[in-house]
């Protein structure tokens, strides 16, 4: 049994010294498709199909240096390094500070024609820089769904509408439209707030935009302005919310799919209750409107009765 043990990890150590893509100062865990606590890691896979189906490297670097300094010229230093061994074609490289959670893609410039930079853009910005060190996402998590992008790219023009939907876990589908619309500028900062703490996002966002809308600029115009304001106040909540979850579907698809099915059993259960309580609860509305806020005719809010005047 023990000679039996022995082989298999020389066998693994041979097959890892002779993958073409390197990670440098990554745990060895990165390097399987398992960890020690049997989590399945696809980067092994994505890298390891863009160095079989098409000939690139993946050179990914992994550094924890404190201060401020330029991450890109290390970045390009890396890539000039791999591309040499490799006649300055089929690179890609995944630069990665560990302590400030940053990092930057390059590719050669062979590369450039087939993965357009405003696309690269997207993965170290909007991905790399926006998810690292999230407590949702494991770092080599993240690093697959980059490295699987590059597939996506590579081979979506290929695949059938089964075949990317089984991939749509491993991968960023970075051109997808809707997704361009939530990387303009402000509003990707509105859903970056979100990535930043989620569930903090959810609370106050609704409320900040309503006092902002509704009750500062909306009601300075009368019956009129309060119905026009709350218009604007929904469409805008609908719109940031297709944004996220269309995000969340891109970044997370399996993460949605659990969340479909249990509102699909939670939605009727919560509809029931709402219908055989509808009065107490409608009632319970209207009284905290009126006697704790103050309702719409308030100068402020939260002066109603049951805090004085």
């Amino acid at each position: 049994m023990f000679k039996k043990i022995v082989f298999i990890i020389s066998i693994l150590l041979f097959t890892a010294g002779l993958r073409a893509w390197k990670c440098e100062g990554c745990p060895d865990s990165y390097k399987y498709g398992y960890d020690v606590y049997s989590n399945r890691n696809y980067l092994p896979d994505m890298a390891g199909r863009l160095e079989s189906a098409h000939g690139i490297t993946t050179y990914i670097k992994i550094e924890k240096i404190k201060g401020d300094y330029d991450m890109r010229g290390v970045a390009y230093a890396c890539l000039t390094t791999a591309a040499a061994a490799r006649d300055g074609k089929g690179v890609i490289v995944i630069y990665l500070n560990d302590l400030r959670k940053k990092g930057v893609i390059l590719v050669s410039d062979d590369l450039k024609a087939v993965f357009p930079e405003k696309y690269v853009e997207a993965l170290q910005e909007d991905i790399l820089n926006n998810l690292q060190g999230k407590w949702y996402l494991r770092q080599v998590t993240l690093l697959a769904k980059i490295t699987g992008s590059f597939v996506y790219m590579l081979e979506k023009n290929t695949m059938t509408r089964q075949q990317l939907d089984e991939q749509r876990a491993r991968m960023i589908v970075v051109d997808d439209p809707v997704y361009a619309i939530s990387l303009l500028p402000i509003i990707s900062d509105i859903i970056g707030l979100f990535y930043m703490e989620p569930f903090t996002f959810l609370f106050y966002y609704p409320f900040v935009m309503y006092f902002l809308i509704v009750r500062w600029f909306g009601m300075k115009f009368g019956h009129t302005g309060l119905l026009a304001s709350n218009a604007a106040w929904l469409a805008m909540m609908i719109f940031t919310g297709v944004l996220i979850v269309n995000r969340l579907n891109i970044y997370f698809p399996d993460y949605v799919g659990i969340f479909t099915i249990i509102a699909g059993f939670n939605i009727p259960l919560y509809s029931a209750l709402f219908a055989l309580n509808r009065n107490e609860i409608l009632y319970a509305a209207q009284n905290y409107l009126t006697d704790v806020t103050g309702g719409f005719d308030a100068a402020n809010s939260f002066e109603g009765k049951k805090w004085g005047k």
